[in-house]
């Protein structure tokens, strides 16, 4: 007899239902592939088709066993770690499961995509559920033992909760007899497996070189039984669950856990410990990022005020031009108008200085506070201009006079300086 080749295509129809939309693995048992329930509006299901390893039919009707075994763990227990069986089905001479499918990816590629280790709170977290779910197999009468926990066979859920999705070679524990088949994967294998004397101490075994993986990053099965150390190639691993895993990967069983239970109560206890110290520690970021919100208020707040000061000097600053310009127009119309006196009485003609105004026209002559000196008198200008009147050339006299005042260039006047322009007046 031959080996089965690849049973199925895309497209192909199991049971006049199941669609098969893609292959998603399988191991030597089994292959796994995604399909679609054409009677339940197209819900995904997961389809494994057995795959004989042998040519004996006494050991093709062992694998058949192991095979029928896992869809019977599945059909028995409801447990949230475990797919629903939705059938098994014989149909040309292939044998079926159809089980639930758990949409998530398998722990062994978390694993390897990402770079670090994974947080012990998450592995302590993953101990915890399936050491649940081994009370549940280990306590039944006889006990359930897995005998193939390792990462390829978990899938962790979007919730981060993992699912075991394989017992191909799970088997009932009888005491003193040994297992019939001898399988397992090295490096979560135990010793005593490849002896064909698997016990509930054995699946101990394999969930903490499950762990040891997770912790470290480092494959059991690239040195069966002569692992490096935890904190060989994790520094930053949890002291207690360090402690857990080395217990549970003994050689000896006798110093293995002896129950999932007594396990499961330091994995909890470490847990406690680790939230602790994580709540602890966002407790701590929680009051620093709190002390660096307020350090940033206020530090806005005497921005806005220094900024107010600012302003508010500038605000001075402008006023200051626009008094000194306001005066400074009130001295030029002054002078002005005493040109104006002194014109009159003399003809028309303007003063050749400001200097002749005082004390007649003018007491005397102002000075603007823009200014250290006698900015009027500096910037006093007279000339002729000429005009046409009846045909003839009229000539008279104009002056200007400006201030330079210093801060006049700053004052909001649409000018640069006051400057009084005879004929024009103050511009």
């Amino acid at each position: 007899m031959k080996r089965d080749r690849e049973p199925h295509n895309i497209g192909d129809l199991i049971n006049n239902r199941y669609r098969i939309l893609k292959r998603v693995g399988g191991g030597g048992q089994a292959y796994v592939y995604l399909a679609e329930d054409n009677e339940d509006n197209g819900k995904e299901a997961i389809v494994k088709v057995l795959r004989f390893q042998s040519f004996s039919k006494r050991h093709r009707k062992q694998e058949l066993n192991l095979f029928s075994r896992e869809a019977e763990i599945f059909g028995k227990f409801s447990h949230p770690l475990l797919p629903v069986l939705y059938d098994f089905i014989t149909e040309n001479g292939k044998h079926y499961i159809i089980e639930e499918y758990i949409e998530g990816k398998p722990l062994e590629a978390v694993i390897r995509s990402s770079t670090v280790p994974m947080e012990s709170k998450e592995i302590l977290f993953f101990l915890s559920q399936m050491l649940d779910l081994l009370q549940l197999l280990h306590s039944q009468d006889p006990p359930i033992i897995v005998r193939d926990i390792k990462p390829g066979n978990i899938v962790i859920d979007k919730q981060g909760n993992p699912h075991m999705v394989d017992f191909t070679i799970a088997r009932e524990h009888k005491p003193g007899k040994s297992d019939t088949v001898r399988m397992g994967s090295p490096g979560y294998a135990p010793p005593e497996q490849y002896k064909g004397m698997t016990d509930p101490r054995s699946d101990i075994y394999s969930l903490g070189a499950t762990a040891y993986q997770m912790i470290t990053r480092f494959d059991p099965s690239n040195k069966p039984f002569a692992l490096p150390g935890i904190r060989e190639l994790n520094p930053q691993a949890d002291r207690k669950l360090e402690t857990i895993i080395k217990k549970a990967i003994s050689m000896d069983p006798d110093d293995r856990y002896q129950t999932a239970e007594k396990m499961k109560v330091d994995v909890n206890e470490a847990h406690s410990a680790v939230r602790k110290k994580t709540k602890g520690s966002r407790i701590q970021f929680h009051t620093i990022r709190v002390l660096g919100i307020a350090l940033i208020v206020f530090l806005t707040l005497l921005g806005i005020f220094a900024l107010y000061n600012l302003w508010e000097k500038s605000l001075e600053k402008k006023k200051l031009p626009m008094k000194h310009a306001f005066s400074c127009s009130t001295n030029l119309v002054g002078i002005s108008l005493a040109l104006e006196k002194y014109a009159k009485v003399h003809q028309g003609k303007y003063p050749d200085s400001l200097k002749d105004l005082t004390p007649r026209y003018i007491k005397s002559i102002p000075t603007c506070s823009a200014a250290d000196y006698d900015t009027y008198s500096a910037s006093y200008k007279k000339g002729v201009v000429s005009t046409r009147v009846s045909g003839k050339e009229v000539y008279g006299e104009i002056y200007t006079i400006y201030c330079r005042g210093n801060f006049h260039r700053d004052a909001i006047l649409g000018r640069n300086r006051p400057r009084f322009v005879k004929g024009k007046g103050l511009e």
